[in-house]
């Protein structure tokens, strides 16, 4: 189990800054400090321009939102004890449905 808040409460890995990540493994408490992984700091909601049909048909979407999806994912993935999450985590934003190609 593990616990993930953005800065309003929302489940949201922000990759433009560290963030703690803690909960149980096997009944034993862990802790981690992710670092970011982007040298930008904003916020998704920034991209006022950027719908949300956009990003998902992959329409003038910045990686900067990609990195957001995939990086929330990959800490879900990770709550599910999954291996290899970040990788699997792109694999699945790369092969959804309704994709357009970049």
């Amino acid at each position: 189990m593990s616990v993930v808040k953005g800065a309003g409460g929302e489940f949201e890995r922000n990759p433009a800054k560290d963030i703690a990540v803690f909960g149980l493994r096997a009944g034993q408490p862990w802790e981690t400090t992710l670092p970011a992984s982007r040298p930008e700091t904003r916020r998704l909601s920034e991209s006022a321009a950027l719908t949300l049909t956009d990003l998902w048909q992959n329409r003038n979407a910045p990686a900067f939102e990609a990195d957001v999806i995939t990086g929330t994912a990959a800490l879900a993935l990770d709550t599910l004890g999954a291996d290899a999450v970040d990788s699997r985590a792109r694999m699945l934003w790369q092969t959804r449905a309704g994709r357009r190609a970049a």
